[in-house]
């Protein structure tokens, strides 16, 4: 379905594939090896009327009442989230997908979270059961091609990103998610309209933004990008990414090729928070134009880190 940047420096440069690099790394992890927190399901004897309760604590008790329910599990487990207790989230849903194996609902959110929290093969297997072709879910299918461009498979990743951007009616992180497929597949130019597109239908989404600011910076446009930057990032950090991009770029054979360095796990949208669509207008997409390759002299693994946020992991239900 996760900018480029590291927000800021922390006792120096470190190494650009040490910092960034995180992608490329699936978690084999088991259902059965996760250790479940104990949740205290009850709010006591003396509980105050539903109409006072907080929507967790009102989740809370109504999944209490019926833990292997679906729809009182999904729920909770959303708002758990929402909250930041993703393992307990976790959880929750590997109970529920226990009670309910066959609950495609429940395999489409469990192996979302699965996703947003590395892990990898886990969530291939329940996404892969979560997909039903009679009915597609655009949030599963842009998770299945998360899962494999986390894996480093990006051009593999292209047609599960394009089917959720088509079923989605272009929400932004479906449009994120192909844009950043592209860009890891060698075509920055293809990207750029994208993440223009995805940026102006959600334009608080600062992860978009930063990574709009990589794909200019990957063609030269370094004025550009530190402008996108600017917006987010102090300017200190905003010419530093700038001036590091050039540095990247020019001591590649082939720009991409950088690209794989910096790229980050956190970039994926695996939209697990069930935000609705906004319409928006498509943008055609530019063709790829060839560059003349700039002269190897180092190698970018040797550059310090980029500063701001990376690509999206965050799963929006």
């Amino acid at each position: 379905m996760p900018g480029w940047y590291k927000s800021e420096r922390n006792g120096g440069a470190l190494a650009l594939t040490r910092t960034l690099l995180l992608a490329t790394t699936a978690l084999a992890v088991s259902a059965c090896s996760e250790t479940m927190p104990n949740l205290d399901l009850g709010l006591g004897a003396n509980a105050e009327s539903d109409a006072h309760l907080s929507d967790l604590e009102r989740a809370q008790k109504q999944y209490a009442k019926a833990p292997h329910e679906p729809a009182k599990a999904l729920t909770y487990a959303n708002i758990l989230k929402q909250n930041g207790r993703k393992t307990d989230a976790f959880a929750i849903l590997e109970r529920a997908h226990q009670a309910n194996k066959s609950d495609r609902a429940i395999m489409s959110a469990y192996g979302r979270l699965a996703l947003e929290l590395g892990k990898l093969s886990l969530a291939k297997a329940l996404l892969e059961r979560a997909d039903d072709p009679s009915n597609p879910d655009w949030r599963v299918l842009s998770a299945r091609g998360a899962v494999l461009a986390k894996q480093g498979d990006h051009k593999a990743s292209i047609p599960f990103f394009e089917r959720a951007r088509l079923l989605s009616n272009d929400h932004p992180s479906a449009v994120n998610n192909l844009a950043l497929a592209y860009m890891m597949s060698g075509e920055a130019q293809r990207a750029e309209p994208l993440l223009r597109q995805a940026s102006m239908a959600d334009p608080t989404n600062v992860k978009v933004r930063q990574n709009l600011a990589l794909v200019l910076s990957l063609q030269g446009r370094y004025s550009e990008a530190k402008a996108i930057a600017s917006r987010d990032l102090s300017p200190e950090a905003a010419e530093s990414n700038a001036e590091l991009m050039r540095k990247i770029v020019r001591i590649e054979q082939k720009p991409q090729s950088a690209m794989q360095s910096v790229v980050a796990s956190s970039g994926w949208e695996t939209t697990a928070d069930d935000k609705p669509p906004k319409p928006v207008r498509r943008t055609a997409a530019r063709k790829p134009k060839p560059k003349a390759p700039a002269p190897i002299t180092a190698k970018a693994s040797a550059q310090p880190a980029l500063r701001g946020s990376a690509v999206e992991t965050s799963s929006t239900n």
